[in-house]
């Protein structure tokens, strides 16, 4: 069974939503359906992540979705403790940040609450924020700054320990790069494998160390969005135009879009900074 694309999933949901409210008042939104007969926004965000981990559980998840939303009490939840082998980085485009603070706004979150709920962030580039996520099997949540000291961590060895999760993640799924000639832009190396986590591989040093040396120069990277990551060596010009456009236009029409600019990685200090 081929997986549901996000709208399509959104369509079923938006669907689930009428049938358990039939009497409500629904506005679809991007993001989710608001209701205002019960008042609450149902985001698809989460619901939909853990479809796409398991395609074959949609009513399961709707009912594990529905349930959270109605405040019915859920099963209990791990602690982030418990949980810290599963944190991994999420990437997401600048306007995520606004995104998200409209959620929770939306959802009855206070002001003075969201400096609690807003995601534990930190900006790459100009262009894109990481995030960390922690997978359920019914949900994906963000850790949040409350959950950090309980954990025994700061944003600096939040960072470090989803970096770490991700590179052993990455190779139990069968990491690879492959590298070719192309007609309109010399060589391209590409990461593998192209899910959900690709673009986040920016962040593994020894991948880039890898490209760098196959390279044998610095390299110029673009993660337009999160199943993607391809890299050229700093000298080919015409591979860096070549990037530049296609970067721009997989960000623009991206379901999960990441940036739309190139990232330099220089050898040596193992620097990445977002070009101009």
């Amino acid at each position: 069974m081929t997986p549901m694309s996000r709208e399509e999933f959104a369509d079923r949901a938006t669907e689930a939503v009428a049938k358990r409210y039939p009497q409500a008042r629904m506005a679809r939104l991007p993001f989710g359906v608001q209701l205002s007969d019960p008042e609450r926004t149902l985001g698809f965000d989460h619901p939909y992540v853990a479809y796409r981990r398991n395609p074959n559980r949609f009513d399961d998840i709707m009912a594990a979705w529905l349930t959270a939303v109605e405040g019915e009490p859920p099963p209990p939840v791990p602690s982030l403790v418990e949980l810290k082998d599963s944190i991994l980085p999420t990437l997401n485009p600048l306007s995520h940040f606004e995104l998200v603070k409209s959620q929770l706004l939306h959802s009855g979150v206070q002001d003075s609450q969201l400096a609690r709920r807003m995601p534990v962030m930190q900006r790459l580039g100009r262009s894109a924020l990481i995030l960390y996520s922690v997978a359920r099997p019914e949900s994906i949540d963000y850790v949040t700054p409350e959950q950090l000291s309980g954990a025994g961590l700061t944003p600096k060895t939040l960072h470090a320990l989803a970096v770490a999760n991700l590179a052993k993640h990455s190779q139990a799924q069968g990491l690879k790069i492959t590298a070719g000639p192309t007609a309109d832009a010399g060589v391209l190396y590409v990461v593998e494998p192209m899910d959900q986590h690709n673009a986040a591989r920016l962040l593994l040093g020894d991948l880039l160390e890898k490209i760098a040396e196959a390279a044998r120069e610095d390299i110029v990277l673009a993660i337009p969005q999160r199943d993607v990551l391809f890299a050229t060596a700093r000298s080919n010009n015409r591979g860096v135009m070549w990037m530049r456009k296609i970067a721009n236009e997989k960000f623009r029409t991206a379901k999960q879009p990441v940036s739309g600019g190139l990232f330099l990685y220089q050898r040596g200090p193992g620097v990445i900074d977002e070009l101009g």
